[in-house]
């Protein structure tokens, strides 16, 4: 990772609380990128009809979405899910 090549440690964060196993400054360093990658599934959420073949129940009760053929998609972003976040 870069910010390990930098000198930084990813476990300690500003925004995020520490945690040995998880990088919290990676997760801060995302933080400016939320509002896009919030706009871009709020779009794909309302423009996409779900259907009940889209979701798995796990045996343990968690609802999946299963992953969605870009080009079935159609909603803006689904294209090239990488560079619609990268804005």
């Amino acid at each position: 990772m870069h910010i390990v090549a930098e000198g930084h440690d990813p476990t300690v964060g500003f925004l995020h609380t520490y945690n040995v196993e998880r990088p919290a400054f990676v997760f801060d360093l995302m933080e400016p990128l939320r509002p896009n990658v919030d706009g871009v599934v709020l779009n794909f959420v309302q423009t996409y009809t779900f259907h009940p073949a889209d979701f798995t129940i796990r045996s343990d009760g968690v609802c999946r979405l299963n992953p969605v053929d870009s080009e079935a998609c159609g909603a803006p972003g689904c294209e090239d899910g990488r560079q619609a976040f990268v804005a």
